[in-house]
């Protein structure tokens, strides 16, 4: 384990791809504006059905291709990058972005400058929508139905200590991974950035802000917003995450909650009597099941 290089810090910035070339060459593209000159690319393929391979190399061909044979979700796909990162030991920070996010010139710039003060703390941008408006800057455990909460803008100044940041934009050093390990991979896709954070901060390391690191983000282009597989993965790992991280008594307080919601959407859906909201009922159902019998990693069920 070692510090930060303090004069000129290298990166590796990590994006995964899953059947969303044209988001990731767009994000390449913003990436080439940044005025911070030691980073370096690994676009990490997670098993798209289309062939991304060719378009990057060709548009790209400094950046990194790394191709998985499955879909190993938001956790595998981005290990495979930072493993990489740790075996090559060429990298003093490591940058998980969004592939469906847009940077600034000086995002990266602005997240080291923050991180030249805390060199050990993991440093998360403000990420907003494409058209500008606020969208997160990091979130927290709700301690009574056991979602997430997120901070408001007026929340926090630069520099803040949150709860948890969002992978869409994290900026971790080599050193935390070093001592923490990897993403968890048994939470597939959702919550594992909340995971990663908690545990960062148990041993030790704070996660902190920079406002003035701006994130352009076109929340769910890869998986949807509003689709049953999203129902299964939001609800399964937020029972995951609360049981790792409450007491005991307060984790079964919201898995009450949570038997309290499932039997409100049975109601609903029956009233509704539409297949959308059947589909989203039988995914939160699937979830808390695949939960409590210990079901990790990808859904094994067709959503």
């Amino acid at each position: 384990m070692s510090a930060p290089n303090p004069t000129s810090p290298r990166v590796a910035v990590i994006l995964l791809n899953f059947n969303g070339t044209d988001d990731t060459l767009a994000c390449l593209q913003s990436l080439q504006s940044l005025d911070y000159p030691h980073y370096q690319v690994i676009v990490v393929d997670n098993a798209s059905d289309e062939n991304p391979q060719a378009r990057i190399q060709q548009a790209y061909p400094g950046v990194t291709l790394i191709h998985s044979r499955q879909n190993l979700g938001y956790s595998g796909g981005n290990n495979l990058g930072i493993q990489c990162v740790l075996e090559a030991q060429e990298a003093d920070f490591i940058w998980l972005l969004n592939n469906d996010a847009t940077v600034q010139p000086d995002t990266l710039t602005q997240l080291l400058k923050l991180a030249g003060q805390y060199p050990f703390d993991i440093i998360g941008s403000r990420i907003l929508y494409p058209d500008g408006r606020f969208q997160r800057i990091g979130n927290r455990l709700d301690k009574g139905k056991g979602g997430l909460k997120s901070y408001k803008l007026d929340d926090v100044q630069d520099g803040d200590i949150v709860e948890s940041l969002s992978g869409c934009s994290m900026l971790v050093p080599r050193m935390v991974f070093e001592v923490i390990g990897l993403l968890s991979e048994d939470y597939f896709l959702y919550f594992e950035d909340n995971d990663f954070c908690l545990r960062a901060a148990q041993a030790g390391f704070k996660s902190r802000v920079a406002l003035q690191s701006l994130v352009y983000h076109a929340e769910g282009a890869t998986t949807g917003r509003n689709r049953p597989l999203v129902t299964y993965y939001y609800q399964r790992n937020r029972l995951r995450l609360c049981r790792r991280f409450f007491s005991s008594p307060r984790f079964k307080l919201i898995a009450l909650y949570t038997q309290y919601r499932l039997f409100r959407s049975t109601i609903k859906t029956a009233i509704r009597r539409s297949a959308e909201a059947e589909a989203h009922h039988r995914a939160f159902r699937l979830a808390v099941k695949d939960f409590y019998q210990g079901i990790t990693g990808a859904c094994p069920h067709a959503i």
